[in-house]
């Protein structure tokens, strides 16, 4: 299993875990952070980066998901 190329179902099959530590691929965690739902979001995530470009893509899109609930990016 690679977690980096998780989709929700697969992510509800590990169930909630409290904090993740993560440490992507230098394209990034896409898909890991796109398949996060309200059900499976960590409390805290530790995400550690050598791509600036991804680890901002990410991150707006995990703050996002804190925000409001939903994956869907704000334009």
């Amino acid at each position: 299993m690679n977690l980096f190329e998780m989709d929700e179902a697969g992510l509800a099959r590990l169930g909630h875990f409290d904090r993740w530590l993560i440490d992507p691929p230098r394209d990034g965690a896409v898909e890991l952070v796109k398949a996060i739902t309200p059900e499976t979001a960590p409390n805290c995530i530790v995400y550690v980066s050598c791509n600036p470009a991804t680890l901002a893509r990410d991150a707006e899109i995990l703050v996002h998901v804190k925000a409001t609930g939903s994956r869907r990016r704000a334009r």
